[in-house]
């Protein structure tokens, strides 16, 4: 029988084969190019190995889980946040119960180091439901195309400009006024702008910018600035680029870009922000400010208490119940769902 090593964290020496099983798995099976370090570089650095879980049979890496650990700003708030991804198992090594391991494994680190959330995307929510994932939060995406770009604002006063190297630093700090986003660095603003096949398009007033999209091939992943040179910059670029259509994923929020397209009326489709799971619901409710929220917790129940409301939960559903869209319940009304988004560029 082959030797089993892990689940375990990856080390240097293993940090190729690692990268050669995940283009396996989601490139080169699938006919694309084996890129997937240089589309996700923010999960698939050498400073994020640490993060990366494997499994190895017989020294040949099989399984992978990552984590990109992030904080989150929801307003004055900062969550402590784990992105899930590049969930995979070497085709010849499938159900061995290997991802599963992983996720445990990720799970007893998340909780170690007193993580608030856990967020991940797929196609397949059945397989993570079991330990504790489901869809949660919220998201916008709005639909432009050629009938009714016309009723977004022009870009007035302001220049139009493609490329970010010039203006990282006020590209940075637009991005730091976002009420919901994910806290970057200077440097990480500058690794995910330049992952291929992104532009980066900038309104600038005396050569400073105001406001930018940065538009992948599903439509705008990330932006900033007054809303309605946000706008404006959406409606410039449709029209020089001669776009058929563009998409606008959005957080869902009252205020900003998502009122200005409402206002509009431009037609739009809901979804999930992520599947959720909640690491440390003690520490979440601390930093929503909700600590007069009481709880006890028996195995994947949850009994809240808030003055004289009572609810009881499960694991999957607390999510739900904190950030919605669905209303699990009429506890913490006027409270709950709170606003909680993960950009696009931020993915992994």
């Amino acid at each position: 029988m082959e030797k089993l090593e892990g689940p375990k964290a990856c080390q240097e020496r293993e940090f190729g084969p690692t990268l050669d099983l995940l283009n396996l798995v989601f490139r080169t099976s699938r006919g694309q190019p084996p890129d997937i370090g240089q589309n996700f570089p923010h999960m698939y650095q050498e400073s994020n190995r640490h993060n990366l879980h494997i499994i190895k049979v017989g020294g040949k890496v099989v399984s992978h889980v990552g984590i990109f650990p992030a904080q989150v700003a929801i307003r004055e708030v900062s969550l402590k946040v784990a992105g899930i991804g590049g969930v995979a198992t070497h085709p010849d090594y499938r159900k061995r119960g290997y991802a599963y391991l992983l996720l445990q494994d990720c799970l007893r680190k998340m909780e170690r180091e007193n993580f608030d959330l856990s967020i991940l995307w797929t196609g397949i929510p059945d397989f993570y439901r079991p330990l504790g994932w489901e869809n949660a939060g919220h998201e916008n995406a709005y639909f432009l195309d050629k009938g009714n770009i016309s009723l977004l604002p022009l870009l007035n006063n302001a220049e139009l400009q493609e490329g970010y190297e010039d203006h990282l630093d006020q590209i940075h700090q637009l991005h730091s006024k976002e009420p919901l986003r994910l806290i970057r660095s200077k440097k990480l603003m500058a690794t995910l702008l330049g992952r291929p096949g992104l532009e980066t398009f900038l309104a600038l007033r005396n050569q400073v910018p105001t406001a930018y999209i940065v538009v992948g091939e599903d439509g705008v992943r990330d932006y900033a600035g007054q809303p309605e040179t946000i706008a404006g910059l959406l409606r410039e670029v449709f029209q020089e680029r001669e776009m058929r259509h563009l998409t606008v994923f959005t957080p869902h929020l009252g205020g900003g870009l998502p009122k200005t397209l409402e206002d509009l009326g431009i037609p739009k489709q809901q979804g999930y922000a992520g599947m959720l799971r909640v690491i440390n619901l003690e520490s979440l409710l601390k930093k929503l400010k909700l600590a007069d929220i009481d709880f006890q917790q028996k195995e994947d129940k949850f009994v809240l208490r808030r003055g004289g409301n009572v609810v009881e939960v499960n694991l999957r559903m607390l999510p739900k119940l904190i950030f919605g869209p669905e209303r699990v319940s009429d506890f913490g009304e006027g409270l709950f769902p709170i606003a909680f988004y993960w950009g696009h560029l931020d993915h992994v």
